[in-house]
């Protein structure tokens, strides 16, 4: 299981080999700093002895400016070093999430009904964060520690090999007492994500459902299922995080305090016989501190390498499987035919769909016709390719939709869901979706669904709020259709499509679409509870409940 992580992570941290040069350049750059720094504070060994030692105002003078200089390019260097660290560090994260999201968009529904909205928001913007830092900015962690921790040993070594040598032995003990307070931190961040990533979920379906909790009247009850949700489970994973934090910040205070103190301790006992000098013990305390940053920095390294290496194992799929590996274009030359060929669907070993044998042709309008839960919505998302299907087919122009890229097959086949999709953004923006479209095309689409009187009275630029808030339920049904009719599918599916308009307005949109379908020689898939959209098809597929 680790090894695999491993190879997991290693792949992950390839995806970053676009940033290599940054990187470099960084890692040049947070070298000077460093190097400024520890000159810097050797330089105030050898001020410190010029003073003690009575030398000459004018050496001392010229050691003083010395480090003054040194000091303002130390400073420079670190403000620079700094901006350009957190800009490579969102730079990576950045990648990393948009890499994720335009993989999420290419996935099946099945991927989507076997995990929860929580889980998905928290492998993007956590699990994916995480990679990309340790990816990106962990390396440069490890090579500058490492660079400091060895430069500051070899000085110290230099200057006293007694002390030098006890220096490193009370680093090396601290590390590896570090190292096996972690042992067991991969697994449990990765309890703490899937718990952060549940609870999200909770909140989300919670707040999606408050008009309804309010209604119900059942406010104690959500109340208490979030307290259990958050003290029972929640609470129970942090508290295994919090004790290896705990542990771990408990060692490095106890380092933090006792190793510059027996630097001191040791250092006045060379200095009592005379073998060093006291600029000698400030060198050995100030760099006894020096040491301490990046052996803590190296403790994060391996902590957040664990962290990583559990979210490799949570977000390696999103990347690395290729949903159109072996499938094909689908091209459509003339006219277009579609037949359905199916002899059993299930899910989760519940038989849904079976023995539904039918061809259409350009032109035909088929309404779907079943009670709820006969399985009319899932038909509708076979004929989208969204699901797999076990025994049997459906075929565009001969070609099982389950073997076509999602990308040709969705520019012949657009389907209007229930519940449409508004963006927050101007009308146009809502039908265009980043696609040239012309004023002109874009009203003569919207007058074919009712709403060239909104355009007309607010403008193409009318600017529509946050999941269409400032528009009817019938408004946001059409603007959804026509985002579809101005991109001229072939086949259009809708699923109770019309629910939300008014008889007229139904009547008039029906029509349009009637329209469409002879002019365009395309194919009409519709379910619906109302008897409107019916009286336009020519065919009919009855859906009974499966025993």
């Amino acid at each position: 299981m680790k090894t695999q992580s491993r190879v997991k992570y290693k792949q992950l941290v390839k995806l970053f080999e676009n940033m290599r040069q940054k990187q470099i350049r960084l890692l040049l750059l947070c070298i000077l700093a460093d190097g400024l720094n520890l000159y810097m504070l050797f330089q105030i060994q050898e001020f410190v002895n010029l003073v003690t030692g009575r030398e000459s105002f004018e050496k001392v003078l010229q050691v003083f400016l010395r480090i003054v200089l040194i000091g303002l390019l130390f400073l420079i260097a670190q403000i620079i070093q700094a901006n350009e660290w957190q800009v490579f560090r969102h730079s990576v994260i950045n990648q990393m999430r948009t890499m994720m999201y335009r993989r999420l968009l290419t996935w099946k529904a099945a991927f989507f009904d076997k995990r929860t909205t929580g889980d998905i928001v928290s492998s993007v913007m956590e699990d994916g964060s995480m990679i990309a830092q340790n990816a990106g900015i962990s390396i440069l962690m490890l090579i500058l520690n490492l660079f400091k921790l060895i430069v500051v040993a070899g000085v110290l070594l230099y200057e006293n090999m007694v002390m030098g040598l006890a220096a490193i032995i009370i680093c090396t003990a601290y590390f590896f007492v570090n190292n096996q307070i972690n042992k067991t931190t991969r697994e449990r961040y990765q309890e703490f994500s899937q718990e952060e990533a549940d609870l999200t979920q909770h909140v989300s379906e919670d707040t999606k459902a408050v008009l309804e909790i309010k209604t119900l009247n059942e406010k104690a009850y959500f109340n208490q299922k979030f307290e259990n949700h958050v003290w029972e489970r929640y609470f129970k994973a942090v508290k295994k995080v919090i004790h290896i934090d705990t542990c771990s910040t408990a060692a490095i205070s106890v380092i933090c305090a006792l190793f510059p103190l027996l630097m001191v301790l040791m250092g006045g006992i060379f200095l009592y016989h005379g073998e060093i000098t006291v600029g000698t013990i400030i060198l050995f305390y100030t760099y006894s501190q020096e040491m301490i940053e990046p052996l803590r920095n190296l403790a994060d390294f391996y902590r957040g390498r664990q962290k990583a290496l559990g979210s490799a194992e949570r977000i390696y799929d999103y990347l690395f499987t290729d949903e159109n590996e072996g499938k094909t274009s689908l091209d459509i030359e003339g006219t277009i035919d579609l037949s359905i060929d199916i002899n059993r669907f299930a899910w989760a070993d519940k038989t849904i769909l079976q023995d539904i044998h039918e061809t259409y042709q350009a032109g035909d309008c088929i309404f779907v016709k079943g009670d709820s839960g006969t399985g009319k919505t899932t038909l509708l998302r076979l004929i989208c390719g969204f699901y797999p299907i076990q025994d049997g087919a459906i075929c565009i122009n001969r070609k099982a939709v389950d073997r076509i890229r999602e990308e040709s097959l969705f520019e012949v086949v657009k389907i209007l869901f229930q519940e449409p999709v508004i963006l927050e953004g101007t009308l146009r923006e809502n039908i265009v979706l980043g696609e040239d479209y012309s004023d002109d095309e874009i009203m003569t689409v919207l007058e074919r669904v009712q709403l060239k009187e909104l355009a007309i009275e607010r403008g193409l630029g009318y600017l529509i709020t946050e999941a269409g808030k400032n528009l009817s339920g019938g408004q946001k049904q059409r603007l959804a259709l026509a985002r579809i009719l101005i991109r001229r599918p072939k086949i259009l599916i809708m699923d109770e499509a019309t629910n939300g308009l008014d008889a007229d307005t139904e009547e008039l949109v029906i029509k349009s679409i009637k329209k469409y379908i002879e002019e365009s020689s395309s194919i009409l898939i519709v379910t619906s509870h109302k008897e409107a959209l019916q009286r336009i098809c020519n065919k009919t597929i009855v859906l009974q409940h499966v025993s």
